[in-house]
């Protein structure tokens, strides 16, 4: 959504759950030209109070 969009959009994403990114994830995204290396878990609670 980010890489088509991101102009229009402001894109979160976040879970009840800290956890590793998925190194496969990583990888497919790769290869359609998306670099996520550098993403993180995020709890939901980090976009609390954010309009």
């Amino acid at each position: 959504m980010r890489a088509r969009y991101g102009d229009w959009f402001e894109v979160r994403s976040a879970g009840t759950e800290v956890r590793e990114v998925n190194p496969l994830a990583v990888v497919t995204m790769e290869e359609i030209g998306i670099d996520i290396s550098g993403h993180r878990s995020k709890l939901i609670d980090e976009f609390f109070d954010r309009g």
